[in-house]
């Protein structure tokens, strides 16, 4: 069963995909990799703390705008599965060649798994069409756990756990 907040956000991801591909002054393509790490005290399951990640990026930005619209489908592999990872967040773009961006967004992953996160991107653009980038990303991460209460009852409940992904790869703008 798939819960109602990954429908919504896989609707929305699927809405701004689409809006992407039809329509814009910038649309950036790319590949990433990464770390993701999570401290040792908030692992879920053994040796999950450092997991490579692999990602397909896309970036919308209106012409001359200080935002853009970033999406992606980021594959955490993790020792025992694979957990795809869908964040949608805003990039304020400071600089021209040379860009720092801050990024706010929240995300939602197939493990259930859901939250925001905080980041910085710095990027340097060769010309209008390629550039190399590098990411941090700090999270906040929340999922449904099975706790005992005092009178030996089950129930679940909603905790949260920090975690923290790096990154660097390449775009490429295809208008």
């Amino acid at each position: 069963m798939v819960p109602e907040k990954f429908k919504l956000l896989f609707c929305t991801y699927l809405f701004v995909i689409c809006c992407q591909i039809a329509y814009s002054q910038e649309l950036n393509t790319g590949i990433c990799v990464g770390l993701n790490s999570i401290p040792d005290d908030e692992e879920i399951v053994p040796d999950e703390k450092n997991s490579a990640t692999l990602a397909a990026v896309v970036e919308y930005r209106p012409d001359k705008a200080f935002f853009s619209l970033n999406t992606e489908a980021r594959f955490i592999f993790e020792e025992e599965n694979t957990v795809v990872h869908f964040p949608l967040s805003f990039k304020f773009v400071i600089g021209n060649k040379f860009r720092i961006c801050p990024s706010l967004g929240a995300y939602i992953n197939t493990n259930s798994h859901y939250g925001a996160f905080l980041g910085i991107n710095a990027e340097f653009h060769f010309d209008n069409k390629l550039a190399l980038f590098a990411k941090y990303e700090f999270y906040r991460e929340y999922y449904e756990e099975d706790v005992l209460t005092q009178f030996g009852v089950t129930e679940a409940t909603t905790t949260y756990r920090r975690a923290q992904w790096v990154g660097i790869g390449v775009k490429y703008n295809v208008l």
